[in-house]
């Protein structure tokens, strides 16, 4: 472990109350700088590309290909390394590398489809409720991206490149500095930040209960491989094969033609007006109960692991006190602006 920072533990065998606040401040710090220079950038440069350059986004291509360059440059370049100098002088503990069976890994995989629906549904819930009230409708980021999207560069940076570099940041990196206070709080505050710097509604829920997964894996076995291939999965399996099912696949109009008025009356005529679907058909319920699957496999081994108490949880060596523990991690200058951004930010998603 890096010493340098001057963290220590007192007479109690726990950091002082100012040495805690000191470390969250820093860690609420690495998300506001990461989430606000991040999103100002973006904004300005679309703002100014769209004035000074309108033949930049005349195609829905150009638009994709410019919206990835823009996230990998402004996050990735920017946003990333300033964040970075805000909690580099803060301790670091490396997990001991352990591998995972193959039982395990696929379990793994499994749970992290399961947080993937659950989540989905907390959002659209939320969204629904927030709408109700505000009377405006929310657009899902995510949707327009793919609707916009070309699939050959959505699977190579949502696909591939932007987890790596994910979990490089949120895994990897904070991770190794979140867990000399312990690998509990490693893993709830590094998939606290990764679900809400990703700045809206649709995608907090379900980002969050996934870093749950990919930070409990990689504090317990240290290698980030795992963590990279899950993310992966879950980005081309429910984002760019998603997409690819639901620009390509006529289900709407299979929809209508088993809704229509007598066509369970007559089932021969129904399989020939359905006979030209036939592959759409198959694709879409190929996907439908894959996913559906591996979320009920992954349901069933999270309720075995909790009930087996197979998930626990190793105490840091710079444990924080039991005292205060609410006021020392909300009652800080960098926690507070954080929360401050990111309130704003995920107002702006809605009503701008």
């Amino acid at each position: 472990m890096n010493q340098s920072s001057g963290f220590t533990l007192d007479s109690t065998g726990y950091l002082s109350q100012e040495d805690t606040k000191r470390y969250y401040s820093r860690i609420g710090l690495f998300c506001f700088i990461l989430a606000a220079v991040s999103f100002l950038i973006s904004f300005a440069a679309v703002f100014l590309i769209g004035a000074a350059f309108p033949s930049l986004i005349n195609s829905d291509l150009k638009k994709s290909l410019i919206n990835h360059i823009l996230s990998f440059l402004s996050i990735y370049c920017i946003a990333v390394p300033m964040a970075i100098l805000a909690v580099k002088s803060l301790p670091t503990a490396k997990p001991i590398k352990e591998k995972l069976s193959f039982g395990k890994f696929l379990g793994a995989l499994c749970v992290c489809f399961t947080f993937l629906q659950v989540g989905a549904y907390i959002s659209n819930f939320l969204v629904s409720i927030i709408q109700r009230l505000s009377g405006k409708e929310i657009v899902n980021p995510i949707a327009e991206t793919f609707s916009i999207g070309n699939l050959a560069l959505d699977a190579i940076f949502i696909g591939i490149l932007f987890p790596i570099l994910e979990e490089l940041v949120f895994r990897k990196f904070l991770c190794q500095k979140l867990l000399p206070l312990g690998e509990k709080k490693a893993v709830i505050i590094s998939a606290a930040i990764f679900g809400l710097v990703h700045g809206n509604l649709y995608q907090f829920a379900y980002a969050f209960l996934i870093g749950l997964v990919l930070g409990y894996v990689y504090v317990k076995t240290g290698r980030l491989i795992y963590t990279v291939i899950f993310h992966c999965a879950i980005n081309l399996y429910t984002g760019v094969f998603s997409s690819y099912v639901i620009s390509k696949v006529r289900i709407e109009e299979i929809y209508e033609i088993m809704m229509a008025e007598n066509a369970m009356n007559d089932p021969e005529a129904l399989l020939g007006q359905l006979a030209p679907y036939a592959s759409d058909l198959a694709i879409y319920l190929i996907y439908t109960y894959v996913l559906l699957g591996l979320s009920v496999a992954g349901f069933v081994i999270l309720l075995i692991s909790t009930f087996k108490k197979k998930i626990t949880f190793e105490q840091g060596i710079l444990p924080t006190p039991k005292k205060g523990r609410i006021s020392n991690f909300f009652l800080t200058g960098g926690v507070a602006a954080a929360i401050g951004f990111l309130a704003f930010q995920f107002i702006f998603s809605i009503f701008i």
